[in-house]
């Protein structure tokens, strides 16, 4: 029954990836800078918010090809986090060779939209002397990215653990 603790796990890890991630794209601090003056200025995936003599104002972000990219392999990373979680649930429950090998695909799926997501977006967001730097929503994109990685390692040794039977070998 070791298996099932390490399903457990693997669930309880591919939620807080669930989290993490959906907070990361919602929110609009994956670049702070600092402008001329006091203003101070946040982007994230959807919106860049200034803040100027106290005042906070947001706007929709104007869309390039590599931020919809962006945005794009982080929402796949979702659905795929949320597959993983249904999948391993069900794995949890019944033993089917399918539910663990589902799970582990769209839990390494996720992972690597993950990685898509933050490398184009960390190759393409440049501060040219603007003291800006990289903020809460894109390392916790990064977090989500490690948790999901984790979670299919141990996906894939709960599998492994778990199987039973199958063929005789016949010398």
């Amino acid at each position: 029954m070791a298996w099932k603790t390490l399903v457990i796990i693997a669930l309880g890890m591919l939620s807080v990836a669930l989290v993490i991630s959906i907070v990361s794209c919602s929110i609009p601090y994956w670049v702070t800078t600092k402008q001329v003056g006091s203003s101070k200025v946040w982007m994230g995936l959807w919106k860049i918010c200034f803040k100027q003599s106290g005042k906070l104002d947001c706007t929709q972000i104007a869309t390039s090809g590599w931020l919809k990219a962006v945005r794009a392999f982080v929402v796949l990373g979702i659905v795929a986090t949320m597959v993983s979680l249904v999948m391993t649930t069900l794995h949890l429950r019944a033993e089917q060779v399918l539910y663990p090998a589902v799970g582990a695909a769209s839990s390494a799926a996720a992972w690597l939209f993950f990685v898509i997501a933050v490398a184009i977006y960390g190759g393409e967001m440049k501060f040219p002397n603007s003291g800006g730097h990289f903020s809460s929503g894109y390392y916790l994109a990064v977090l989500s990215d490690i948790t999901c990685l984790v979670a299919t390692v141990l996906i894939l040794v709960s599998w492994k653990s778990s199987r039973r039977g199958g063929y005789d070998v016949v010398p």
